[in-house]
């Protein structure tokens, strides 16, 4: 019986054997098709900068052509200008000439009525007019020799102007030379990129590294050149940008709001686009057992009434749910402001809304952040937001908005303490276009970080910005983002993704969480670069090119840049480390410093302003059993979005919120409209909050029973 036992169990192993394979090739085809996908982004990406490129080179070679032209007219002119300035001894002894036969003439009419009586009158005549022939002679020497001093003085300025035009020529010249070296450089790179994506799926790993080396050198030089390029500009145009864009933001800032409501800027337009988008959701019976019986139950509120009121509460500042659900069934004014603001028919009961939100699925209100985002860049207000060279600033990160350890839902995830006792919360990822000259940011839609359908682990704030970044690049294929994290996106896999997305990143590095790159960087010789302020503050850089960002992943190559800024005293006032992949040169590395500064305003200005700032982000408004807290939240920053928005392009929304000076007495006083008055249309509501209403008498109605 063992005998016959024995080659069973060797059947066994070899099945165990053969399906460990068959796990190790899938494993290699999925990580083939991965590396396959980056390196047709990476060839799409370089194929897009050879657009960009070959439109560049159009117009260096028109500049080219325009300063051949300008060096011919400034020597025609010099020439001109040599001919007439070399006359001026010729014309000095003309003018002395001139002018004493002048003195001559004149001394002899000064005898005129002396001369008269011995010679007649007639001769004296004749002398007069010799006279004033003399005078006419002189002045005109005169003016010949001020003409020919002009022209000396001409022959100069002209002569710096050839010297000027003669200059820009070269540096064109060499621009020209490194743009189309660019070009054939990112084009073989794109090649090379291709081949590679191919040979993965081919399966010859051999020829995919080559290729990958390929266009890493390829990506190298071409690297090499756009710094050329830059360096070239730099010459042409000596002062640093930094000062040109606090010009262009004092012009900015000096500009008066246009007092006019912009039509699809506009707190209406957005939530026009907004209920558009909910009138597409399904109905949902929320009494039903299962999916097929949740057919809409006649006679009832809509759920786009109800995502819509949801929205007003949020919108209208409303601490409570219950408080907005007493206001709304009081009908008139509100009822009447409600549907005018909103496009509510018929505002539900706070116990049916959170019943109507609880099934609803968070991914179906994810198109109205979309739409929002599309009409603000179809207004050209999203071009103002343009960070470097086309680029947008993207900051990223995650918060927590609920904690209990006796409500819950499915969504939550759970935490079990060293006591035995467990706290469920919620959290969410979120991610907006900061600029770090606008106060404002403009969100993308967020990405809850939820208990995940057949998990035993709780999501994290990792995977949650991982699918709000494959979210945001297939939502917006085109758009040029740079990434703005903490040290926790420091990692050779987030990286990767990011990498794979197309997205250019400025991280945060720390001593303790990265300590490859600070020992590496101990027997490097960093490059270093200098600025300094109006207010006196001092700002020093230290930056290093291609660097392995750990042992792990030395074939990731990251960019380092370290910053110092001192108050005016010598006082150490900011410091921090970065890691980023665009290629770091002393014109841009103040900008990057600026870049990844500028990450604390996703913590500010969008997490400090839900939680502080009358939106009441933390507040529980309905927890429900399913998805009713994540709903909530995701209405709530559809708000925030659509008053950011205002906030930027919108004049009358600007002036409502100068005269109240403060977001906190402007959501009181338009609330208090809103409660009281009939309104017939946003724009009233902002112009009466900026410049005051008409009458304000209160005339109460006859009471319809005996008060007494």
């Amino acid at each position: 019986m063992e005998n016959l036992n024995q080659p069973k169990k060797t059947t066994d192993n070899e099945n165990t054997k053969t399906a460990s394979e068959d796990v190790k090739k899938s494993r290699a085809l999925k990580e083939d098709e991965r590396l396959a996908k980056i390196a047709e982004n990476q060839a799409y990406g370089a194929e897009r900068i050879v657009n960009y490129q070959e439109s560049r080179v159009k117009r260096v070679k028109v500049d080219i052509r325009a300063c051949h032209h300008r060096i011919n007219v400034e020597a025609e002119t010099i020439n001109a200008l040599t001919q007439k300035s070399t006359t001026i001894l010729k014309l000095v002894g003309a003018l002395l000439k001139a002018e004493a036969a002048l003195a001559e003439i004149t001394s002899k009419v000064k005898e005129k009525d002396a001369i008269a009586k011995t010679i007649g009158k007639a001769e004296a005549k004749e002398l007069d007019i010799k006279r004033r022939q003399a005078r006419a002679e002189a002045k005109k020497a005169q003016l010949e020799l001020e003409e020919a001093n002009n022209a000396k003085e001409l022959l100069k300025k002209h002569t710096q102007n050839m010297a000027k035009a003669k200059a820009v020529l070269k540096l064109r010249e060499i621009e020209l030379e490194n743009r189309q070296a660019l070009i054939t450089a990112r084009t073989l790179q794109a090649e090379a990129k291709r081949s590679e994506a191919s040979a993965l799926r081919r399966g010859n790993r051999k020829m995919a590294e080559e290729k990958r080396e390929a266009a890493r050198y390829q990506r190298a030089i071409a690297l090499e050149k756009e710094l050329a390029i830059r360096d070239n500009n730099a010459k042409e145009h000596p002062r640093r940008a930094s000062e040109k864009r606090e010009h262009r933001l004092q012009n900015f800032t000096q500009r008066k709001a246009r007092l006019v409501e912009k039509k699809h800027l506009s707190a209406k337009g957005l939530l026009d686009l907004v209920h558009k988008v909910f009138q597409e959701i399904p109905e949902i019976n929320p009494k039903a057992n299962n999916v097929e019986e949740r057919t809409p139950r006649k006679k009832t509120i809509s759920l786009c009434d109800c995502l819509m009121s949801g929205l007003a509460v949020f919108g209208l500042k409303y601490p409570s749910l219950l408080q907005f659900d007493r206001d709304s069934q009081e009908g008139g004014c509100i009822q009447h402001n409600l549907k005018t603001f909103f496009n509510v028919l018929s505002a539900p009961s706070d116990t049916y809304m959170r019943e109507m939100l609880d099934e609803v699925d968070p991914a179906f209100i994810r198109p109205a952040f979309k739409k929002i985002f599309a009409q603000f860049q179809r207004g050209k207000d999203l071009e103002k937001y343009e960070f470097l060279d086309g680029w947008y600033l993207v900051a990223g990160d995650g918060s927590g908005f609920f904690s209990s350890k006796t409500i819950r839902c499915g969504d939550c995830c759970e935490k079990n303490h060293r006591d035995g006792s467990s706290s469920y919360y919620h959290q969410m990822m979120s991610a907006a276009i900061v600029h770090p000259d606008h106060p404002t940011v403009i969100p993308f839609c967020p990405e809850p970080i939820t208990s995940r359908d057949g998990s035993e682990k709780n999501d994290c704030e990792r995977n949650a910005s991982e699918r709000l970044y494959r979210h945001i690049r297939r939502e917006h294929p085109h758009l040029r983002l740079i990434i703005t994290e903490d040290a926790l996106g420091a990692n050779g896999p987030h990286i990767r993704l990011l990498e794979e997305l197309d997205m250019r990143f400025i991280i945060v590095v720390k001593p303790d969480s990265n300590r490859f790159i600070f020992e590496f960087l101990k027997g490097v010789k960093l490059n270093e670069v200098e600025s300094k302020d109006k207010e006196g503050r001092v700002c020093k850089i230290q930056f290093v090119n291609d660097i392995p960002l750990n042992d792990a992943n030395r074939d990731l190559k990251v960019n380092f840049l370290e910053a110092w800024i001192y108050d005016k005293n010598g006082d150490l006032e900011y410091h921090n480390t970065w890691i980023t992949n665009i290629a770091i040169n002393k014109n841009n590395a103040h900008r990057l410093c600026q870049g990844g500064r500028t990450k604390w305003k996703v913590e500010n200005e969008t997490f400090n302003t839900l939680k502080n700032q009358g939106y009441h982000f933390e507040h529980n408004f309905g927890h429900g059993l399913k998805h009713l807290s994540t709903v909530f939240a995701f209405l709530m920053y559809l708000a925030f979005t659509i008053d950011q928005i205002q906030q930027f392009s919108c004049g009358i929304f600007k002036a409502a919120l100068e005269t109240m000076e403060t977001k906190a007495r402007l959501w009181v006083r338009m609330r208090s409209y809103f409660m009281t008055l009939y309104i017939d249309s946003w724009e009233d509501l902002w112009m009466g909050i900026a410049f005051g209403i008409e009458g304000g008498r209160l005339k109460p109605l006859k009471a319809s029973v005996n008060t007494s």
